[in-house]
């Protein structure tokens, strides 16, 4: 993170192994001292707060119990703030009192009918987060985000697309060391490069992006051979002989 802010992406088809990468990745991370939120299934700006929040919570009791129990108040505040402002709206478009419109927003939100926070909201958020990540002694705080096929794919694709253009835009106007990694299927890697390719390509200047197709070429099973034996048991590389992995590379490159 080197104290500035980091967006990236991990895209293939399921079955190539993005969730295990992102483990990695994760695992690495907290390695480093940097707060990072495991991956989790992310259906919505409301889950990306909730599991945040745990996460920060959970990573700083560890450190600087005085700093979790104040990060602990960060919920609290934002939810509060969002349904303070969807019940504003509400309140106008209706013409009904403020706290009738907040019963209603409260209870929208317990069926879950309604989505809490929005994209700018949640870029606030991770500002803040990333401070008492740092005020609690770590380096930064990263979040992954796994299948956001879940978010995009909805009735209302083409809202929940802009939505994150508009969080893409308000993250990188952030100067804090946060982070947000999505894991994607190539589908909606290709969707969201059709009907948002500026969007893709400001993440992609970050220089922090992976397609799993692309990884497994010809040379794969002789470089991952190579690095299991240099890691594990150099003394075993003669094992498979180079026609196996060339046949094996040959697999890989097949489309099937």
């Amino acid at each position: 993170l080197a104290g500035r802010p980091l967006l990236g992406y991990i895209s293939g088809e399921y079955g190539y192994g993005k969730t295990a990468t992102m483990i990695w990745l994760w695992h690495q991370c907290e390695r480093e001292d940097i707060i990072a939120v495991p991956p989790f299934l992310f259906y919505s700006w409301d889950d990306m707060l909730l599991a945040t929040t745990k996460w920060l919570v959970h990573r700083l009791k560890e450190k600087r119990p005085d700093v979790a129990r104040e990060a602990e108040s960060l919920y609290e505040r934002f939810r509060s703030k969002a349904v303070d402002e969807l019940a504003s709206e509400l309140a106008r478009k209706q013409r009904v009192s403020r706290e009738e419109a907040r019963r209603v927003v409260e209870e929208l939100l317990r069926q879950g009918r309604l989505s809490l926070m929005n994209a700018s909201q949640m870029a606030d958020f991770l500002r803040e987060g990333a401070d008492f990540a740092r005020v609690g002694g770590f380096k930064g705080l990263i979040v992954f985000a796994d299948e956001v096929q879940n978010f995009v794919d909805q009735p209302n694709i083409h809202e929940r697309i802009e939505q994150m253009r508009m969080f893409v835009h308000a993250f990188r106007a952030l100067d804090c060391p946060a982070g947000v990694f999505w894991g994607l299927t190539k589908r909606v890697e290709e969707r969201l490069s059709d009907q948002a390719g500026d969007m893709v390509q400001r993440v992609q200047d970050y220089g922090a992006f992976l397609s799993l197709q692309d990884a497994y070429t010809r040379d794969f099973p002789k470089s991952l051979w190579h690095h299991l034996c240099q890691t594990y048991a150099p003394e075993e590389t003669g094992i498979v002989d180079e026609a196996a992995l060339e046949a094996l590379g040959q697999i890989c490159e097949r489309g099937d």
